[in-house]
């Protein structure tokens, strides 16, 4: 543990933790509500599900990229140069998985 860590977990434990953990929840719970209704909606061949207890959402994108013939490579570079913060997500959900960080500011969602 680092001198960061150590404030970082003794803030997280205190009075105002609590006060920013109240805040940050809603705000976790409406991007991953956007975000999972965006995607089900839009993205026809993507599939996802509301994870319990993270900020990070998991796209399956097997059937999309079958679909348009492309690589989870390809897409993921897509997704960077539209702006879209993503990640491969094949170490945790699959080999055409790709992680989205929901921890962000609403209006970036």
């Amino acid at each position: 543990m680092n001198v960061f860590s150590e404030h970082a977990l003794i803030g997280a434990y205190s009075d105002e933790g609590d006060n920013w953990l109240d805040q940050l929840l809603p705000v976790l719970s409406k991007n991953l509500n956007i975000a999972y209704d965006y995607v089900t909606k839009h993205f026809d061949g993507v599939s996802t599900f509301k994870t319990e207890g993270t900020y990070m959402m998991f796209l399956d994108c097997t059937d999309w990229l079958k679909k348009y013939g492309k690589t989870q490579k390809e897409l993921l570079q897509r997704g960077w140069d539209y702006g879209i913060g993503w990640q491969d997500g094949s170490l945790f959900q699959g080999p055409t998985s790709i992680r989205l960080n929901l921890a962000s500011p609403t209006f970036r969602i």
